[in-house]
């Protein structure tokens, strides 16, 4: 035998090694392929596809219908009460302690209302309600008020 023939011999003998591994290679693939169709219960990955389609359209639906929702509560939450401040205070000197209070209750345009608890020993307690729009009221309000308004905002 020639060295030519060795080199025919050698070059069989890597391509049918090549060939063994491909082989082994394509049959794990295959088997993992029918652990998944069969997991799946389907005939086939056409049936795979066609339901993946269906539940992407599903999904993107799903998505459209989650935005409009998020939007219809993002416009009711600006008009619903977000804030609130809270001032506790003494309006008569020398009576008792703190147990006065304003507290402030306003959305997101600065817009509520401010409730007032004036509290003395003698006629016990008296609430003011007033207004507040941006953050401003048409009557008059006390320090105590404005402060509450201002811890709010």
């Amino acid at each position: 035998m020639t060295i030519v023939d060795y080199i025919v011999i050698a070059g069989v003998l890597v391509c049918i090694g090549w060939l063994s591994y491909l082989t082994y290679i394509f049959f794990g693939i295959q088997k993992e392929k029918k652990e998944v169709l069969s997991s799946l219960k389907s005939d086939g990955i056409d049936d795979i596809l066609e339901k993946h389609g269906k539940q992407l359209k599903k999904s993107d639906i799903d998505s459209k219908e989650l935005y409009t929702i998020t939007d219809e509560l993002s416009k009711k939450l600006s008009s619903s009460i977000t804030k609130c401040g809270v001032i506790r205070f003494n309006p008569f000197a020398g009576e008792g302690g703190n147990q006065s209070f304003s507290i402030a209750l306003l959305n997101d345009h600065n817009t509520g209302a401010v409730i007032s608890s004036l509290y003395s020993r003698n006629s016990g307690s008296r609430f003011f309600a007033k207004p507040v729009t941006n953050g401003e009221s048409e009557i008059n309000l006390t320090n105590e008020e404005r402060e509450a308004i201002k811890n709010a905002s």
